[in-house]
């Protein structure tokens, strides 16, 4: 999964990456091992698309902000 983020963020995007961008790559590394994942709409993305190669994956709910601040209010 930490590889899958990288090759997403730094070499589909073609953009520097951030602090922000890192801290996301290092903790990707754990998402095979959790049964759900809050995060911002990009990381979501990619993770989607990572659950379609990492079997371990495949029962993780993702969410992102969007979708906690609309169960909110």
């Amino acid at each position: 999964m930490l590889e899958f983020s990288l090759f997403q963020r730094a070499h589909l995007t073609k953009r520097p990456l951030t602090i922000n961008d890192v801290m996301d790559i290092r903790m990707s590394g754990f998402i095979p091992y959790i049964d759900a994942k809050i995060t911002e709409g990009f990381q979501a993305n990619v993770c989607k698309k990572a659950k379609n190669h990492i079997p371990e994956m495949r029962d993780l709910e993702i969410y992102t902000f969007r979708d906690v601040w609309a169960k909110e209010n």
